[in-house]
C-alpha cells in the first residue's frame, strides 16, 4: 500500500501532532492526525467550506477596512502639517501599528482564501508558512510594543517634564524602540530555525512546532498585555492627580494642560480596550484550535477572522483621539480636501467629454 512512513511529533497548540508520510501509488503527501485519519481538502464537507469562505470573506473585509481607516488617518495627520507636536505624533505612530498589522492579516487571509478556492489543502511545509506569518507576527508585536512604549512616554512627560526635554530622554527612548526591535529580530530567527525541520503541519497563527517556544510565545505576549495595561492604569491615575491640582493655574495654562490630557486618555483608555480585544482574540484563537482540531482549515479560517478584534480596537482608538481638538481639524480638512479633489477630477473628466462631442445641428430651420 505504501512505500514507507516517517513519524515526527510536532508539539503544536501543546497537542502531539504526529506528522506522517504517506507514499501512495496515485496520491501525493497527504498529513495525518493521531486518529490516522487522512486530512485533505477533499474531505473537507460541504459545510465546512462553506462557514471557511464565510469567515475568510469577513476577514479580508474587515482587515481591508482597518487599512483604509488607518492609512485616512495617518494621511490626514502628515498633510495637516502639525505631526510635530507630540499628541498627533503618538496617534501617528499608533495608527501606523494597526495599518501594518491589518496590512499582514489581509496578505494572509487573501492568500489562504485563493489556496482554499482552487481547492489546495493549508498544509503547507514549515518555511514556507513561515514566509507567509512573518509580516503578520511583525505586525502584532509592533501593536504590543506600541501599547508599552506609548503610555511609558506619556507617563514620563507626565512625572518628569524636565529630564522628558532633555537629551537624554530621547537615548533613552531610541533605546527602547531599538531593544523592542531586536528582540522581535532574535525571536524570528529562533523561530525559523524550528519551522525549518518538520515536514507538514497546519499553517495558522503559531509558527513554530516547538511545544516550549509556543508557551514561552504565549506568556511573552500575556506579560506585554498586563504590563501595557497596568502602565495605561497608572497613567489615568497620574491624570486625574493632576487635574486635581489644576486650582492655581491660568487661562492659557489650563487650555494647555487640558489638551495633553485629553491625548494622554485617549492613549490609556484605547491601549486597556485594545488588551481586552487582544485577550479575546487569544481565546477564540485556542477555542477553534480545541474545537475544530489542529488539522481543520476551518480553523485558520475563524482563528483569522479576529482581525475584526483590530478593526473594533482602531474605531475604538479612533472614538477616543477625536476628544483632541487639533486632531479633528486635521481629519476634516484633510476630507474636505479629498472630497473637493475628487469633485475637481469629476469636472475634469465632464469637460473632456463635452468638448470631445459633435456639434448639434438645428434640422429645424
Amino acid at each position: 500500500m505504501f512505500e514507507g512512513t516517517r513519524i515526527r511529533k510536532c508539539l503544536f497548540f501543546n497537542h502531539v501532532q504526529i506528522v506522517c508520510r504517506f507514499r501512495f501509488r496515485n496520491y501525493a503527501w497527504r498529513g495525518c492526525n493521531d486518529t490516522g485519519i487522512l486530512l485533505t481538502a477533499k474531505l473537507i464537507n460541504a459545510d465546512l467550506r462553506s462557514s471557511f469562505r464565510t469567515w475568510i470573506t469577513i476577514s479580508i473585509i474587515v482587515s481591508f477596512v482597518t487599512v483604509m481607516v488607518s492609512a485616512l488617518l495617518i494621511a490626514a495627520i502628515a498633510f495637516g502639517k502639525k505631526w510635530r507636536s507630540p499628541s498627533l505624533r503618538i496617534i501617528l505612530v499608533m495608527c501606523s501599528g494597526h495599518l501594518l498589522l491589518a496590512a499582514a492579516v489581509f496578505y494572509r487571509n487573501t492568500s489562504e482564501g485563493i489556496r482554499i478556492a482552487l481547492g489546495r489543502s493549508s498544509a503547507m511545509t514549515g518555511l514556507r508558512c513561515f514566509r507567509e506569518l512573518v509580516p503578520f507576527y511583525v505586525g502584532q508585536n509592533f501593536v504590543l510594543f506600541l501599547n508599552i512604549l506609548v503610555p511609558v512616554d506619556r507617563l514620563v512627560f507626565l512625572r518628569f517634564p524636565r529630564w522628558y526635554a532633555s537629551l537624554s530622554m530621547n537615548v533613552v527612548r531610541t533605546a527602547m524602540t531599538t531593544s523592542a526591535f531586536l528582540y522581535v529580530v532574535a525571536l524570528l530567527i529562533v523561530e525559523y530555525s524550528l519551522t525549518t525541520w518538520c515536514l507538514v503541519f497546519t499553517c495558522a497563527q503559531e509558527l513554530t512546532t516547538s511545544s516550549t517556544f509556543v508557551f514561552f510565545k504565549q506568556v511573552d505576549r500575556y506579560v506585554k498585555i498586563s504590563i501595557a495595561s497596568l502602565v495605561s492604569i497608572v497613567l489615568l491615575v497620574a491624570v486625574k492627580t493632576r487635574r486635581e491640582r489644576r486650582g492655581t493655574e491660568n487661562f492659557d495654562e489650563r487650555q494647555e494642560h487640558h489638551v495633553d490630557d485629553q491625548t494622554m486618555v485617549a492613549v490609556a483608555m484605547s491601549v486597556l480596550c485594545h488588551n481586552v480585544l487582544l485577550v479575546l482574540s487569544q481565546l477564540l484563537y485556542y477555542m477553534a484550535s480545541l474545537y475544530y482540531g489542529d488539522n481543520e482549515p476551518i480553523a485558520v479560517g475563524f482563528t483569522n477572522s479576529a482581525v475584526i478584534v483590530n478593526f473594533v480596537g482602531i474605531a475604538n482608538f479612533l472614538i477616543f483621539a477625536w476628544q483632541v481638538r487639533s486632531f479633528q481639524r486635521d481629519v476634516i480638512a484633510f476630507l474636505i480636501r479629498l472630497l473637493s479633489l475628487c469633485h475637481m477630477v469629476d469636472r475634469m473628466t465632464v469637460l473632456q467629454t463635452t468638448s470631445s462631442m459633435p456639434p448639434v445641428v438645428n434640422r429645424s430651420s
